[in-house]
């Protein structure tokens, strides 16, 4: 996840070449290749940081992921809470809870609730662009891509087919199933990427050391 941004690393470097040339005009002239290599060094400072924006871009669109996912498991808790191994159960659930699962499709784009979450990611390209290269665990719960567009379809179809239990159960145990890979998903990389960040932290803080 933090690959360009390791160009961050060149940062101390390209710091002390440059107050090497600011010492150098205090008690002198400094040679033409070394203001030269001062000046390439100092202008790599401000690509390694937009890289290293990129890259943190990367963990901010997993982490909106892991959140739209899990508020998804809120806000639409009577609604998965139908499905289950009981058949009869399930039937059962829907009719005693149909009326709060109509409500929490109603409200899922209210506020801050995941339907609100799902288009702000949607709406977001620069970090929507991080989410497309999925896992097959994920690939293979998405009927047709793009993985979002699919959520917001298993949505609206789980909406309208509140009344007709067979349509919705077989709907909802797909858009469980989507969220649930999802989910799984967001939270690997997060974790990847705090491990690889204090990695690349590390390293810096030695760069920094040896400057």
């Amino acid at each position: 996840m933090w690959g360009h941004a390791k160009d961050i690393l060149s940062i101390p470097g390209a710091l002390k070449a440059t107050l090497d040339i600011i010492n150098y005009f205090r008690t002198g002239q400094p040679s033409a290749a070394q203001a030269d290599d001062a000046i390439n060094k100092l202008g790599s400072v401000k690509s390694a940081l937009e890289r290293f924006a990129v890259d943190a871009l990367e963990l901010t669109a997993y982490k909106d992921l892991h959140a739209m996912t899990n508020q998804l498991n809120i806000d639409l808790r009577q609604t998965f809470a139908t499905i289950g191994p009981d058949p009869a159960r399930a039937k059962a659930h829907f009719s005693e809870f149909n009326f709060e699962i109509q409500q929490e499709f109603l409200t899922l784009w209210e506020g801050q609730r995941a339907g609100n979450q799902l288009d702000g990611l949607r709406n977001t390209p620069e970090l929507l662009q991080h989410l497309k290269k999925l896992p097959p665990t994920v690939r293979e719960k998405v009927a047709a891509p793009p993985w979002h567009q699919n959520l917001s379809n298993l949505l609206l179809q789980a909406q309208a087919e509140c009344e007709n239990f067979r349509n919705f159960y077989r709907t909802v145990e797909q858009l469980r199933g989507l969220n649930i890979a999802l989910n799984n998903y967001a939270d690997h990389q997060i974790k990847k990427g705090v491990k690889e960040f204090d990695s690349l932290m590390d390293n810096l803080r030695a760069e920094l050391e040896r400057a």
